[in-house]
């Protein structure tokens, strides 16, 4: 069995390389920034909702199998933007919000970590 330590790095690791995998790809195939700014924010902004109330519940607790499922559902997801017919800002919506998402949920995983080991060494 994997200690719960490891996990929390994995889960980290695969939600922080995911993230910004979906989201440099949607970012890149949205264009220049300049001229996409409204779908950027708003994909940022779906990303942070997204985050913070589905992502959150499980970064806040211990590593669990529906966790690393729900990691792959959202890889998945966000390849199968790739592959869909619809227009491309839509898609670069989609992986730039799922991005975002998953970047955000590796940062409150990592501070909830580094959380804990403050709480172990005041003890």
């Amino acid at each position: 069995m994997i200690s719960a330590k490891i996990q929390k790095l994995i889960l980290f690791v695969l939600w922080t390389f995911a993230g910004f995998t979906l989201f440099s790809k949607g970012a890149k195939s949205l264009g220049p920034i300049d001229q996409n700014f409204i779908i950027l924010f708003s994909g940022y902004v779906l990303g942070e909702v997204k985050a913070r109330f589905v992502l959150w519940k499980s970064a806040s607790r211990d590593p669990q199998p529906k966790d690393f499922l729900l990691v792959a559902v959202m890889m998945i997801l966000g390849i199968g933007f790739s592959n869909l017919t619809m227009p491309p800002e839509i898609r670069s919506l989609l992986q730039i919000a799922v991005g975002f998402a998953l970047i955000r949920g590796s940062t409150f995983r990592m501070r909830r970590w580094i959380e804990e080991r403050k709480a172990i060494n005041l003890k």
